[in-house]
């Protein structure tokens, strides 16, 4: 019995875990879209996100770089998309 409640906890935990991650990501990707740099620290700062060596000073340079990756891969996915259409 203490085995299998040690795997459900575990397999808990482990889940929680991914969740937590995919929340986070959500959240940065708010804060890029706002086009606040503020935010964007914030939101990469969350402890869930699980980035580490964050430095404050660059908040405006990891907005312009991520917002730029976003839209770079928003272009990737429509061109990926008309492809399969075509």
């Amino acid at each position: 019995m203490l085995h299998i409640s040690f795997i459900y906890t575990h397999t808990l935990i482990v889940f929680l875990n991914y969740v937590s991650g995919i929340i986070a990501i959500g959240k940065i990707n708010e804060a890029i879209d706002s086009g606040d740099p503020q935010a964007t620290l914030t939101a990469l700062l969350l402890p869930q996100a699980k980035i580490f060596d964050v430095d404050a000073n660059l908040a405006m340079h990891y907005q312009h770089m991520l917002s730029k990756q976003k839209e770079h891969r928003a272009k990737v996915w429509l061109t990926l998309i008309l492809l399969f259409i075509i």
